[in-house]
């Protein structure tokens, strides 16, 4: 994201996966985003999926 000043935010993210069988896997997403330089709130996520198969 770049503002009309021309200055950015940045995100970085982490992604993990595990799949414990054929049926089951699990999904983790982790995010920190840097706004402060555009005029937005910093923020830290955190996301986990847990997928069956049947």
């Amino acid at each position: 994201m770049t503002n009309e000043a021309k200055k950015e935010a940045t995100e970085a993210d982490l992604v993990l996966s595990y799949e414990m069988n054929d049926d089951f896997e699990i999904h983790a997403i982790a995010s920190n985003l840097k706004g402060h330089n555009v005029g937005e709130d910093d923020a830290k996520h955190l996301r986990v999926f847990a997928n069956y198969n049947f």
